[in-house]
């Protein structure tokens, strides 16, 4: 099958779309590049957050006792639990739970004492 050249598109004619094809591969590429700074910054920002981890000094491990825990659990009864907005039956369920788990440790702490003395 031969064609005739002259009915083959010149090389100046492109078709109507071009103009938006290539604006959205223009997109597609700064999109890419975007994203591209974007995760590099957030790797630089964890890199840089686990080196202040590295280099903070001693933590102090009160912040770690049962006597906090049980500060929090407390705080969290009295005054979170009743803010909540949700219907009475789910606030007695959260404050049942929360002062079951305040029991538990203050018995577990108990053992802890008897064990120590």
């Amino acid at each position: 099958m031969k064609l005739d050249p002259s009915t083959l598109p010149s090389p100046s004619v492109r078709p109507a779309d071009a103009p938006a094809r290539a604006k959205a591969l223009n997109r597609a590429a700064d999109f890419e590049a975007l994203l591209q700074r974007r995760q590099a910054g957030e790797r630089r920002s964890l890199q840089h957050d686990l080196l202040r981890l590295g280099e903070a000094g001693s933590v102090e491990p009160s912040l770690f006792s049962s006597a906090r825990a049980l500060e929090l659990l407390e705080h969290v009864r009295e005054h979170v639990v009743p803010a909540l907005d949700t219907d009475p039956q789910t606030r007695a369920l959260a404050d049942a739970v929360i002062g079951q788990e305040i029991e538990w440790r203050q018995l577990l702490d108990g053992y802890r004492h008897e064990e120590g003395a």
